[in-house]
């Protein structure tokens, strides 16, 4: 019955007076015949009418009939019916269908919408990087010379493309900038050619100061995959770079480093970012005596476990074979830099050595000997302090002794203070210093009362200190041993009572007695 209503509605389009009637009735008839030409897959007359009447967007259900075309081996109609009616994604997706792949790419290149244009980009790059030139099916002119002005260098005109549009996104805002273009579709038309994702990567690090760090882990991936040291380096100074070390996360770097065995990487990452931990393990695991003699050095003075680890590391490394000698010269470095660490006592070194039954005492000999001069120096010195401190003592209990058994004979010239001769009214004090009445009350103190000579105030000060510690000391141990006394005593208490009154550990204020 179709063929008939197709009969019928030829007859109705060939008619001249048919084209008089109102317009959207001469456009459903239209639409009716084209879809009756779908529907019983009449394509050539499908074909002709589309061409010659240029009615296909009288169709009802357009993605329907392409379809149907293109099922049908009928792309080209398909696609004279995608581009009538601007469905652009169709008609890009048709032409990709039948290789005609310069065409596509020109139609591409010709948006004007740079959103639109990369999503096609990123939708169809991959199919682009792979073809080769006897993939593509697109018309060819008959000119060899026009023909090659033809070919397309696929690769370097979507990076080409790409920059574009990453250097345009530099100049919008952030909402706008995250809504045009994402960098991991970008890098995902790349993956497989490495040459183009290295070159992509590179500009945008150069354009972009803001983007993720996973720009910088992948840029620096790839250096750790490229056998050429030379291009190993930049990773160096990558890593050295202020823009990039806030961004790049130091964990992540560091595990992939190790991974690599990239172990220059691992070094300079610690050193950046103070990762003493993982600087000093590398270098023992390095066995470089010299770097962790010198990072001991650096850092071992604040936190001595440093020593005690590189200590423990070289008794550990002492073994029989080859470096035997060797890695007991660098036990006896070790040894001969600990002597200088108050902090490390011979005895802390001696029980990490003993664990090792290979070390000898010849090893450690020239460690002990140093060890107790310097141990025999220190108490010396003390002893020589002590000495002096009690001599002076003496000399202060002395003078104490003579001022309270004594007369002193005060015979001074001049002030104290103004270093005038003396007259009257004048201050003297003990000490020897001697002042005017004025000059010891306008220069020194409000209070006339106070008896303090201002010149061994600050000598006097630590003295005061000392007794009065030493005061405070011994009424807390009397009271102690009192109170200790007082408590095993069972009968008596009274004696000890009297006996602790005498000795003064108790004060009588306000007619009682406090402790």
């Amino acid at each position: 019955k179709l063929d008939y209503l197709i009969v019928y509605l030829e007859a109705v389009e060939n008619d001249p007076t048919f084209k008089k009637r109102d317009k959207d009735e001469v456009n459903d008839y239209t639409a009716l015949l084209l879809n009756c030409y779908i529907m019983q897959e009449k394509y050539t007359k499908l074909k002709d009418f589309v061409e010659t009447q240029d009615k296909a967007f009288q169709l009802d259900d357009i993605r329907t009939a392409i379809d149907v075309c293109c099922e049908s081996g009928n792309s080209e109609i398909a696609l004279f019916i995608a581009n009538k009616k601007e469905m652009k994604e169709e008609y890009l997706k048709i032409l990709v269908e039948m290789k005609k792949y310069k065409e596509a790419f020109r139609y591409i290149d010709n948006f004007k919408d740079d959103k639109e244009k990369f999503k096609m980009i990123s939708k169809y790059g991959e199919i682009f990087l792979s073809i080769s030139d006897q993939d593509d099916k697109s018309e060819s002119q008959d000119d060899e010379g026009a023909e090659e002005k033809q070919k397309i260098n696929y690769p370097e005109e979507i990076f080409n493309t790409c920059v574009q549009l990453i250097e345009k996104m530099q100049n919008v805002g952030p909402k706008e900038q995250n809504s045009l273009i994402d960098y991991e579709d970008i890098l995902r038309i790349f993956s497989n050619h490495y040459v183009y994702l290295e070159k992509i990567l590179d500009k945008i690090l150069e354009v972009d100061n803001k983007c993720d760090n996973s720009i910088i882990h992948r840029r620096i991936e790839l250096y750790l995959d490229n056998p050429n040291l030379e291009e190993r380096q930049k990773i160096i100074q990558m890593i050295k770079d202020p823009k990039f070390t806030i961004r790049m996360d130091s964990n992540y770097l560091l595990v992939l480093f190790k991974i690599k065995e990239y172990n220059e990487g691992i070094v300079e990452l610690a050193k950046i970012v103070q990762l003493k931990n993982e600087l000093f393990l590398n270098y023992l695991q390095n066995n470089d005596f010299n770097l962790i003699k010198s990072f001991c050095v650096q850092y071992g003075y604040d936190d001595v476990n440093y020593w005690k680890q590189a200590l423990q590391y070289f008794v550990e490394k002492l073994k029989e074979g080859d470096d035997y000698n060797k890695s007991q010269e660098n036990l006896k470095g070790i040894l001969n830099e600990i002597l200088n660490i108050e902090k490390i006592s011979p005895l802390d070194v001696l029980s990490i050595l003993k664990s090792n039954p290979l070390i000898t005492v010849d090893t450690f000999k020239p460690f002990l000997e140093k060890a107790l001069n310097s141990e025999n120096c220190g108490l010396d010195k003390d002893k020589k302090e002590f000495e002096e401190d009690y001599e002076q003592l003496m000399k202060v209990s002395q003078d104490i002794e003579d001022i309270n058994t004594k007369y002193v004979t005060i015979r001074p010239n001049k002030c104290a203070i103004c270093n005038v001769s003396l007259s009257l009214p004048t201050r003297h004090f003990l000490c020897g210093h001697s002042f005017h009445t004025d000059c010891f009350v306008s220069n020194v103190f409000e209070n006339t009362k106070n008896l303090e000579c201002p010149i061994c105030k600050e000598k006097n000060i630590v003295f005061k200190q000392i007794i009065k510690a030493g005061k405070e000391e011994a009424e807390s141990q009397n009271l102690g041993d009192f109170k200790e006394e007082v408590e095993k005593c069972t009968s008596r208490k009274f004696e000890i009572y009297a006996r602790k009154l005498g000795e003064g550990i108790f004060v009588f204020k306000d007619n009682k007695i406090e402790e």
